[in-house]
Order: structure tokens, then sequence, then C-alpha cells
């Protein structure tokens, strides 16, 4: 496993831990989505507010994981797979943000 796998990998299983974490002391029915002038507009479960984004990662970092191995032209990623990897890890830490902020 690649250095920057792991990391997101890591990044996921934090996502998680705070999630579950979190999970007794937040509200049954959360804020999910907000409009224009910043009234909420919809709620959902403690669940869908804390594992939505965690769930998320995982399927995103299936699909980065699987667009090498589909890549008809393999070797024109590993020119690029250090960048690559590391828009993966920016990418997931930016979603870390969101998902605490």
């Amino acid at each position: 496993m690649r250095k920057g796998e792991k990391i997101a990998l890591a990044i996921m299983i934090v996502s998680f831990v705070i999630g579950v974490c979190c999970y007794s002391q937040m509200p049954e029915k959360m804020a999910t989505h907000w409009n224009s002038k910043g009234n909420v507009d919809d709620y959902g479960t403690r669940f869908e507010g804390l594992f939505f984004l965690p769930f998320l990662l995982v399927g995103l970092f299936l699909v980065f994981m699987a667009i090498p191995k589909v890549d008809p032209l393999k070797y024109n990623i590993e020119q690029f797979r250090k960048y690559y990897d590391n828009f993966i890890v920016l990418f997931f830490i930016l979603l870390l943000f969101c998902y605490l902020w």
C-alpha cells in the first residue's frame, strides 16, 4: 500500500472514530442542509449527519483506487502517481475539515 493510500485510509478511520465518539452527544434530529439565507431547510437523523461523510470517503477511496487499475494507458498514471496520491490526500483532508466544521 502506498503512503498516500495509508494516509487516506487513516483519515477515513479518524472520521468514523469521530462519528462514533460523538454519536451519543448529538440530537436525534440534525440539520443537514441550509438555504442561501442560512436557514435550515432539511433535517436528518444523527446517523446521517455523523456518518454520511465517512461513508462518502470510503466510496471515493474505492473510486480513486480503481481509476489507475482501469486506466487503459496504465503507464501514464505512473508518471504522475505522486501528484495523484497527493491530490487524494489533500482532498480527503479538505473533506475532513468540512466534516469537523
